[in-house]
């Protein structure tokens, strides 16, 4: 485990890797920590309003952590608003401000199949070229709490997981991302905020396996609807 913000009363990294806090979060106007008993039980999440509103830490690059230049894992829970736009990011690495930046980044958004129907979309490209995606296998239900997690591979092969349930895709190319920074909520090109909660963030500097996923799905989760696992501390890894 690289990092984790579980936004119950801060900003703060609390896995602090180095004892220090260097992998804090900063907010921007519009990001605040919120308690919502009808989402969640318990805790704390973050929640951004879609106009400024996203938290970063320049100092989280794979320059810093090598571990992010080949497997990496990233672990979330997220909550859409019903007015979530279409390629709203939950993260990103890099701000990119032209279409011609030549350093490969990556954004998790939402994404828009039909009026109905949204699934998250890994999207790496370098400025707006050379794009390469993949879409979760189900749509995800919007006002309700999904758990989202990528695998990303050093073989340039992706897998991406929601709510348990896994898709995977071969890139069949140079798929090597460059962190940068770390942004949660919004997108490369700071254009679109996403619109809704987000909660216990990890990444984590290898990839997790099927099982190691599916525990964290059961486990290290916000209390669902449908769920009556108390959500108080981090579980798992």
């Amino acid at each position: 485990l690289l990092v984790h913000y579980d936004f119950n009363s801060d900003f703060a990294d609390k896995k602090r890797k180095y004892g220090d806090g260097r992998y804090d979060l900063v907010g921007t106007a519009g990001f605040e920590l919120v308690s919502a008993g009808s989402c969640y039980s318990g805790n704390r999440a973050g929640y951004f309003n879609s106009i400024e509103g996203y938290a970063f830490n320049d100092n989280f690059t794979s320059d810093n952590e090598t571990a992010l230049q080949d497997n990496f894992t990233i672990s979330l829970w997220f909550n859409a608003d019903t007015d979530m736009k279409d390629f709203s990011a939950l993260m990103s690495s890099r701000y990119v401000t032209s279409d011609g930046d030549g350093t490969r980044s990556f954004q998790l958004e939402s994404r828009e199949i039909s009026s109905s129907t949204k699934k998250i979309r890994y999207r790496s490209a370098k400025g707006k070229n050379q794009q390469r995606e993949v879409l979760t296998q189900s749509a995800y239900t919007l006002h309700q709490w999904h758990h989202l997690v990528l695998v990303k591979y050093d073989n340039d092969t992706v897998q991406i997981y929601l709510d348990n349930e896994s898709k995977t895709k071969d890139l069949n190319g140079n798929d090597n991302n460059k962190w940068s920074t770390l942004k949660i909520g919004i997108n490369r090109r700071g254009e679109y905020t996403w619109k809704g909660y987000i909660d216990e963030f990890k990444v984590y500097g290898r990839a997790l396996n099927a099982a190691e996923v599916s525990n964290l799905y059961s486990y290290d989760t916000p209390t669902l609807f449908t769920k009556s696992i108390a959500f108080n501390t981090s579980n798992g890894y």
